[in-house]
């Protein structure tokens, strides 16, 4: 039995990307929803067999990298099959570009907690919202702040990219 799989990083929270990726098996014409397991990050869904295939049987696993991103790994693998003839892969990347399709509706909007606060480099007081020049606790001159740069994402395939990129280095859609 042979198993594709594809894996990417995306800049939303695994919450965001679990519900998209339920929403987007629910909106796809071939796949059925299967176990679901929101704690462990993992949803199984199949394809039925079909006049080309013998049915396949996909599995997505979602884990946190970081607070506002999640690693999504889509794999699919055939039932009975020893050559899968493209199917695989090809039901990987419908999934995937629906998935990402859902994601691109919602908005990145980081939710600021206390732990988000600036600090004070010299006493770790949490400075006031904006820019801090010095900490109203000790006095202490604070560094400039960096710029941030932002990080873009392909609109199909997820892979980042470089801000002025016109087309996408793995896929090759137009951003």
């Amino acid at each position: 039995m042979l198993d594709k799989k594809n894996e990417r990083i995306l800049p939303y929270s695994k919450k965001t990307v679990f519900t998209a990726v339920i929403e987007a098996i629910k909106e796809h014409p071939k796949i059925n929803l299967g176990e679901i397991n929101e704690a462990r990050g993992m949803i199984k869904a199949h394809v039925g067999m079909s006049a080309w295939s013998w049915g396949e049987h996909l599995e997505i696993i979602l884990y946190e990298t970081t607070p506002n991103s999640a690693a999504l790994t889509v794999s699919s693998g055939s039932h009975y099959a020893l050559v899968d003839w493209g199917k695989n892969q090809k039901n990987i990347d419908e999934l995937t570009a629906l998935i990402m399709q859902k994601l691109s509706v919602f908005q990145m909007q980081p939710t600021a907690t206390a732990s988000d606060a600036p600090q004070c480099v010299h006493c770790g007081n949490a400075l006031p919202a904006g820019i801090a020049k010095f900490c109203p606790k000790c006095g202490g001159t604070q560094p400039e702040p960096e710029p941030q740069s932002q990080n873009c994402f392909c609109s199909s395939c997820g892979k980042q990219l470089k801000n002025d990129d016109v087309f996408c280095s793995g896929c090759g859609a137009k951003q």
